[in-house]
């Protein structure tokens, strides 16, 4: 997906992990005060996230933008235009005993930052802005790049509140799915209808696609396996590590694989993804992060807004539902275009039985 055409709050989210810690303030900042990021001059980033002109600069580069300047005009088109994937969800029904849960959740815009101690303005002077860069630099030296941030920036999509005293049990799962249920726009920010054109012809036109999934995300492998192979789809997926090992070293270039880890980073996953690409087969990454092992592996990579700011902390709420969900839209394209799903259903057909009185 092109790096303009995604909202800037998705492309920070999925590149935090790869981040130095001074340029993950500066990203923290930003996503912090993304409703009102176009009016912040890189004085006022740099005094609000505790760094240095040039640290703003250089993390805005490291996100793979020219500059602080083209990321401050993206946040103004993001807040006047919100993206296609963001379009408003109908409000759910109130559940009783359960307190209203927002469709979209929204983070309040926290005051523009007027000015600092040391005299930097928010109007656009920088003098003196270079003085902290070094000092930014040895802090990034000591921090290794995939240490999950600790600051005290609250999450954008925030966490779901506790269920009041009175509530069930059952109450509190009814809003915790609502919640979820509600996310789903923001999580799907980042994917391109290009990508998934492409991923899509992929399947269609491969003589065997190859499912990698181990660990939490295994269930969503099967699951998919499963899906494609009701519409007709030459699918093999395999929850032995040393099986899928196998299986991607006997690919050819006219096969796909499929690999699919939240954190992007699974030792097994990319083993296999490597074969893959030893072997010429295509290989198709589904994560959500995207300065990841994985998607420098991947031909197309689908990428997820991360559920949360973090990998340490994707790694610990370890939810897959956003997964789950684009397998199974995958799948319902595929059975759209795919010639052959008739057969399952007779198939299926044939292990069925009738109650006898």
């Amino acid at each position: 997906m092109d790096i303009e055409s995604m909202p800037v709050r998705s492309r920070i989210l999925s590149m935090l992990p790869s981040l130095q810690a001074a340029e993950r303030r500066v990203a923290e900042f930003l996503l912090q005060h993304a409703q009102d990021g176009g009016d912040l001059t890189v004085s006022a980033v740099a005094a609000g996230s505790g760094a240095s002109a040039g640290t703003v600069v250089r993390t805005c580069k490291s996100l793979g933008y020219r500059g602080y300047q083209q990321v401050r005009v993206l946040l103004a088109r993001d807040r006047m235009q919100p993206t296609v994937f963001q379009a408003p969800v109908p409000a759910v029904p109130t559940v009783p005993g359960v307190s209203g849960v927002s469709a979209v959740p929204m983070i309040t815009p926290a005051p523009t930052v007027a000015g600092t101690a040391d005299g930097t303005s928010a109007d656009g002077d920088v003098a003196g802005a270079a003085r902290g860069d070094a000092d930014d630099r040895a802090g990034d030296a000591a921090t290794p790049s995939r240490q999950p941030s600790h600051s005290a920036v609250p999450p954008i999509i925030p966490p779901i509140a506790p269920a009041p005293d009175s509530a069930t049990a059952g109450a509190d799962v009814i809003r915790h799915a609502l919640s979820l249920a509600g996310r789903m726009p923001t999580l799907m920010g980042m994917l391109s209808t290009a990508d998934l054109d492409r991923t899509v012809r992929l399947i269609l036109r491969s003589r065997r696609i190859l499912i990698i999934a181990s660990g939490l995300s295994a269930p969503i492998g099967q699951s998919f396996a499963s899906r494609l192979l009701r519409c007709g789809i030459d699918v093999i997926a395999f929850n032995d590590v040393i099986d899928q090992h196998i299986a991607a070293s006997m690919l050819t270039d006219d096969c796909t694989a499929f690999v699919i880890s939240g954190s992007g980073v699974n030792a097994h996953s990319l083993s296999a993804a490597r074969s893959c690409r030893k072997a010429g087969a295509h290989v198709v990454a589904m994560t959500y992060f995207a300065a990841s092992p994985l998607t420098s592996l991947a031909e197309v990579a689908l990428i997820l807004e991360p559920p949360d700011f973090t990998l340490g902390q994707e790694l610990r709420d370890v939810s897959r539902v956003a997964l789950m969900i684009l397998t199974e839209s995958i799948g319902a394209a595929i059975e759209r275009e795919a010639s052959r799903a008739g057969t399952a259903f007779t198939v299926i057909s044939q292990h069925l039985e009738d109650d006898e009185d």
